[in-house]
């Protein structure tokens, strides 16, 4: 099947002589047959093909030339890529699978050993090349090794190091089955760059758990740095990491940015957190909290330097308890306007940080707006008349009305609305017209 066509002239400088030419020569047969002897559809006809074949002459000047494109079959390599990462395993609430089961299923064949049918067929008109990445990139036959084990995963170094193996042959694209988290993403501008060098189509075939409620900050990393000084603090540092949006109280609008690194040495006062005092233990607390990022600064009419944007943004903060006994110490209060994302419990002369001391317990949840803070318009409602225009008013006009009508003391339906299915010697399709049926035969019967 062609995939290019076009219409070329090998002697494009003939072009004005060939339209003049023609012009001419059409206005001279017109001439000529206006005055000849041929009249009617004839007259007409004889001009028509006269004019066709000077076109087809004048044409014939300009060399034509139709050239199409047609690529030969497996001639050029496709890339498959497949996610191997371990996360891939975790199943999307009410599930029966886990996005690394779908992901096998789409790229194995129901005969072991054999790739599914979609890329048989892909295979006869392309060359092949399938992998499986986590921390590594491996070749594969029919993706066997898919096992979802790998407990990172590099798609973009493996999609670079690719497009450089085969850098002096045609490649027609690349096809990633990944749910778009890797621990590779600060090369994302490297691999861009270099895949302008010599572009390739890239297709992103994503997949993963869609419940917003599945949305996470999850911590990738920690490290720590311990200084040789007795009384040094000891620097711990979390990395956090999701793309995704966040709503605080007052309903304003977090964008959360990819791999956060938060200094959790001091707070965000510039306090020591470290615990002084050995059997004590501290909590910390890092919230979320709404922020604009200053851009593009311009000089105003007064002189002063102002900031043409301010985008949406945010800032990861560390606040820090008292300090208090082993089990005993408190955490730090929850903030009116910011969002908490975890617990991280201290103790004396503490190095690093370890699971045990994360404690996601008292997590708030990423879209957490008040009712009523939100407003509806109610003026096109039939049944709901909320005391005012907000989403809480609007939820308790619906809890009531449903009380009401669950208890019995309004709402309530009337028999000749309650549908009926005909039964037996009962015609009716209502409660009602049934009820009165059946006693007005049950009295026939009985007189």
């Amino acid at each position: 099947m062609p995939v290019t066509a076009q219409l070329s002239f090998s002697a494009p400088d003939w072009m004005v002589y060939a339209v003049a030419g023609g012009i001419l020569a059409f206005l001279t047969l017109i001439f000529a047959y206006s005055r000849g002897p041929l009249r009617g559809w004839p007259r007409w006809l004889a001009l028509f093909l006269k004019g066709l074949g000077l076109a087809l002459l004048c044409l014939c000047l300009l060399e034509p030339s139709w050239t199409d494109t047609q690529p030969r079959k497996a001639s050029n390599d496709l890339l498959v890529l497949a996610d191997n990462g371990a996360r891939l395993r975790v199943k999307p609430p009410g599930a029966t699978e886990s996005t690394g089961d779908r992901l096998s299923t789409a790229l194995r064949g129901d005969v072991p050993h054999t790739l599914a049918p979609w890329l048989e067929r892909l295979g006869h008109d392309f060359r092949l090349q399938t992998y499986v990445v986590d921390s590594r990139t491996r070749r594969t036959a029919d993706f066997s090794e898919l096992d979802h084990t790998g407990y990172a995963t590099t798609m973009l170094t493996a999609l670079a190091s690719l497009r450089e193996r085969f850098n002096q042959r045609p490649v027609a694209a690349a096809v990633l089955f990944t749910d778009g988290n890797g621990a590779d993403t600060a090369a994302l501008e490297e691999v861009l760059t270099r895949l302008k060098e010599k572009p390739v189509p890239v297709f992103a075939v994503v997949g993963g758990i869609s419940d917003p409620g599945a949305q996470d900050i999850s911590v990738t990393a920690v490290t720590s740095e311990v200084s040789p000084f007795e009384d040094a603090p000891v620097t711990l540092t979390v990395d956090l990491t999701s793309p995704t949006r966040a709503y605080d109280r007052l309903g304003q609008r977090i964008f959360i940015g990819t791999d956060q690194t938060v200094d959790c040495s001091v707070d965000l006062v510039g306090i020591p957190t470290a615990v002084a005092t050995p059997g004590n233990e501290r909590w910390l607390a890092l919230f979320l909290r709404f922020d604009r990022q200053l851009s593009d600064p311009r000089t105003d009419g007064n002189a002063q330097q102002v900031y043409f944007r301010r985008d949406e943004s945010f800032e990861i903060v560390v606040r820090q308890a008292p300090e208090g006994a082993l089990g005993a110490g408190t955490k730090v209060a929850l903030q009116q306007d910011e969002l908490l994302i975890c617990d991280l419990r201290l103790v004396h002369g503490q190095g690093q940080i370890l699971d045990a001391d994360i404690d996601l317990g008292r997590r708030q949840a990423f879209i957490f707006a008040e009712g009523d803070a939100v407003a509806v318009e109610s003026g096109a409602w039939n049944t709901l008349q909320p005391l005012v225009e907000t989403v809480q008013a609007a939820l308790d006009e619906t809890d009531a009305e449903l009380t009401d009508h669950f208890t019995g003391a309004a709402r309530r339906h009337p028999a000749t609305a309650i549908d009926f299915a005909p039964h037996a010697f009962i015609a009716a399709v209502t409660v009602q017209a049934a009820l009165v049926e059946l006693l007005d035969k049950l009295l026939t019967t009985a007189a």
